[in-house]
């Protein structure tokens, strides 16, 4: 028996960003330093930053 389908709004997506090399650089070590993927650095450094605007950490969907 298949799995499920998941919800579109569930699927995960390969992005692509532009960055200098450098930029990569700083992006890819930082994100090994706190022990997370380059995707997962992004989207916890997101949330970080949505944090500090509202006022408090969302919950679930980043």
């Amino acid at each position: 028996m298949a799995r499920p389908r998941k919800h579109d709004s569930m699927k995960v997506k390969r992005r692509e960003i532009s960055a200098t090399d450098a930029e990569w650089k700083a992006v890819k070590a930082e994100a090994e330093e706190a022990g997370l993927s380059v995707s997962s650095y992004l989207l916890d450094r997101r949330a970080t930053a949505r944090s500090r605007i509202s006022g408090s950490r969302p919950c679930g969907v980043l």
